[in-house]
């Protein structure tokens, strides 16, 4: 995680500042004179997780409201939500085994009646399933969803995003991009005339929708990729694509390039 280096001295001087407080009053958060040894325990959480400490992200607050002249504004913006593959896993759990009724009257009720009899059977296996699926999901991050070819994003970069567009009405109330599917650096801030912007906006798009939103190999039974999106997805399996490390230590030629065939 990258974090401004100013933010980072603020926090060194914070967590700075309670221990010299703890050495210098060893007093417990109930008052309490504190034993060496409990002062030590303290001490020690206190390095391993600053931000555990109450009295350290007091400290920290303190010191970033001396440092910059805050104004409250608001001002229009996009939350955009990375969204990781938790929501995603624990539903397909809870979705196993489970009949999908697209029929009303008689045979929708049969349909009900069935779902209903294997959640009887399956519901407490469902729920520990579940659970573990809620804990062993990946947590969505933005170098999931960003091409790194063009660098780490930076605060005031152009950026263009692909996702779904949704009202969150959980909070207040706002739309959103959630989950963020893709970010691509456009590398130029976008026109602000109308032409303009619709060019760079058609542009962009169509270079977005070549990215398949899923492997079908892995979900067939979702919706095929187009021409585009095929393409992209069999150069994607190539063994010169598919490197971990850098491609000078773990890639591979492309075939008609490789002058040692036969070693990959």
């Amino acid at each position: 995680m990258l974090v401004d280096p100013k933010f980072a001295q603020i926090a060194k001087d914070a967590h700075a500042k309670f221990v010299l407080e703890l050495q210098t009053n060893p007093i417990g958060p109930d008052g309490t004179p504190l034993s060496p040894a409990a002062k030590n325990q303290i001490l020690a959480v206190a390095a391993a997780d600053p931000l555990a400490q109450p009295r350290i992200v007091e400290f920290f607050y303190q010191q970033v409201d001396a440092a910059f002249a805050f104004v409250h504004k608001l001002a229009p913006s996009l939350h955009c939500e990375f969204e990781g593959a938790r929501i995603r896993d624990v539903y397909n759990v809870l979705d196993f085994a489970h009949v999908n009724c697209d029929t009303s009257g008689f045979w929708g009720f049969l349909c009900d009646v069935l779902n209903f009899v294997i959640s009887l059977f399956l519901g407490l296996p469902k729920l520990i399933a579940a659970a573990a699926a809620w804990l062993l999901a990946k947590d969505g991050k933005l170098s999931d969803a960003y091409d790194g070819q063009g660098g780490e994003i930076q605060f005031g970069d152009s950026i263009v995003l692909r996702g779904r567009w949704a009202y969150d009405g959980g909070h207040d109330g706002y739309n959103e991009i959630h989950a963020v599917r893709a970010v691509q650096k456009t590398f130029w801030p976008g026109p602000l005339d109308a032409a303009g912007f619709k060019d760079f906006h058609d542009q962009w798009c169509t270079e977005l929708a070549k990215v398949p939103p899923h492997d079908p190999a892995s979900n067939p039974a979702s919706a095929p990729l187009t021409p585009q999106q095929q393409t992209t997805y069999d150069a994607q399996a190539r063994p010169e694509n598919r490197w971990v490390l850098h491609p000078a230590i773990d890639g591979c030629a492309p075939a008609s390039d490789d002058p040692h065939p036969g070693l990959h």
